[in-house]
C-alpha cells in the first residue's frame, strides 16, 4: 500500500513509504546533516501521528527535515514533492519517523527519491546515547529480496540517517525505522579547589584599610537607619539586622584577601539521569 501525505487543512497522514523504486544507500554518516533541528524532528513525527496539528507548522517541519536530511538544492531549482512519513510508537524518551519524498529539479525535469530516518529526544536539555537504524527490503525483478541497513550513532538531541537513493529498476517491499540507547541530561556539577596564594605585606596592609573603611561605612549606615527609625521597633531591628550583615561581609572579604590560598570554583556539564529508549516504526499497512 502507498498513501501520498498531503500537508493541508486537517490533514496529516501516517504512511508508509512503500512502492518507491529500490533505494541503493549512500554511504552512512554519523553527523547530524547540518540544518536538521530536535523540534523540527518532533513536530514532523507529530504531523503523521495527529491531524489536529497545524498544517503550517507541521508542513514547515516536514519540508525543513527532508530540505536538509536530503540535501535538496532550492537555488538550482529542486523542490520536494509527494512527501510520506511514518512516525514511530510515542510515549517514549525519543521520537522519530521515516520521511521519503520525491525532488524533483524544475531545471531540467530530472526527479530524484529520498528517504531518512530521523529521531530526537522528546524532553528539552536530553541528549540520546545510542543507535538508529533504517532498514530496506527491495527487489530488483526476479531475484531474491536484499535487506540494506544503514546505521546512524545517536550524538546530541537529534540525529539523521544518511539517504538512501533509488535506482530506476529496483523496487522497495519494506522500509523500517528503529532506535535503541538512552536519554541523558546536563548537570552542572561544581568543584571548589584550594590553591596557594601567598600575599604580601602590602597587600595585608592595603586589605586591612579597606576593611576598616567597610566597617566604619556600616557603622554610619547603621546610625542614620536609627535616627529615621525613632521609636519604631521594626525598623531598628531591620537596622541592626542590616548593619550585621554588612559588618559579616566585611570580615569575611577581609579574611579572603589575606590569606594565603584562595579557592577556585570550577562548573562541569555531565550527563546524568538516564532513561534507556527503544522506538521503531509500526508495520506498514498493507
Amino acid at each position: 500500500m502507498r498513501t501520498t501525505i498531503t500537508l493541508r487543512a486537517g490533514v496529516a497522514v501516517a504512511a508508509a513509504a512503500v512502492g518507491f523504486a529500490m533505494l541503493t544507500a549512500v554511504p552512512a554518516s554519523s553527523a547530524t546533516p547540518s540544518g536538521v533541528t530536535r523540534d523540527m524532528v518532533l513536530t514532523a513525527a507529530n504531523a503523521f501521528r495527529d491531524p489536529a496539528q497545524d498544517p503550517k507548522v507541521s508542513g514547515r517541519a516536514v519540508r525543513g527535515v527532508v530540505n536538509r536530511a536530503c540535501g535538496v538544492d532550492q537555488d538550482a531549482g529542486e523542490a520536494a514533492t509527494n512527501l510520506e512519513g511514518r512516525p514511530t510508537q510515542a510515549g517514549d524518551d525519543a521520537d522519530g519517523l521515516i520521511l521519503t519524498a520525491r525532488i524533483a529539479n524544475l531545471g531540467d525535469d530530472t526527479i530524484r527519491s529520498c528517504v531518512i530516518g530521523a529521531v530526537a529526544a522528546a524532553a528539552p536539555g536530553f541528549a540520546l546515547n545510542g543507535t538508529a537504524t533504517l532498514t530496506v527490503t527491495s527487489v530488483v525483478g526476479d531475484n531474491p529480496p536484499v535487506t540494506r541497513a544503514l546505521p546512524v550513532s545517536l550524538v546530541g538531541d537529534v540525529a539523521v540517517t544518511a539517504p538512501f537513493v533509488p535506482a530506476d529498476s529496483e523496487e522497495i517491499t519494506d522500509v523500517s525505522f528503529a532506535a535503541t540507547g538512552e536519554a541523558t541530561r546536563g548537570i552542572p556539577v561544581t568543584t571548589t579547589t584550594k590553591v596557594p596564594d601567598k600575599k604580601s605585606t602590602r597587600e595585608k596592609r592595603a586589605a586591612k584599610k579597606t576593611y576598616t573603611k567597610r566597617l566604619s561605612s556600616a557603622k554610619k549606615s547603621y546610625t542614620r537607619a536609627l535616627k529615621k527609625a525613632g521609636s519604631s521597633k521594626s525598623k531598628k531591628a531591620a537596622a541592626k539586622t542590616a548593619y550585621r550583615a554588612k559588618r559579616t561581609s566585611a570580615k569575611v572579604r577581609y579574611r579572603l584577601a589575606i590569606a594565603d590560598e584562595k579557592v577556585i570554583t570550577t562548573t562541569a556539564i555531565v550527563q546524568g539521569d538516564p532513561r534507556p529508549f527503544g522506538i521503531a516504526t509500526p508495520p506498514a499497512l498493507g
